[in-house]
């Protein structure tokens, strides 16, 4: 498995790449819900700006 490091795309930069490249592809598929990169990336964008809005930020840690 290759190093982690600035050369190396995160995973929010290949989400991007993916739903660029094709939007309508299936991505996400979790029993009956199934979500294209379009939708996932939407999702994903919505959950952080929430997380935002409520102080939290790189490096923090979140619990449920």
């Amino acid at each position: 498995m290759p190093e982690i490091g600035p050369h190396f795309p995160s995973v929010v930069h290949m989400l991007h790449a993916a739903a660029e490249a094709a939007p309508d592809r299936l991505a996400v598929v979790c029993g009956e819900d199934r979500l294209t990169y379009r939708a996932y990336l939407a999702a994903v964008l919505a959950l952080a700006a929430e997380l935002r809005t409520a102080g939290i930020g790189p490096g923090d840690r979140v619990v449920t």
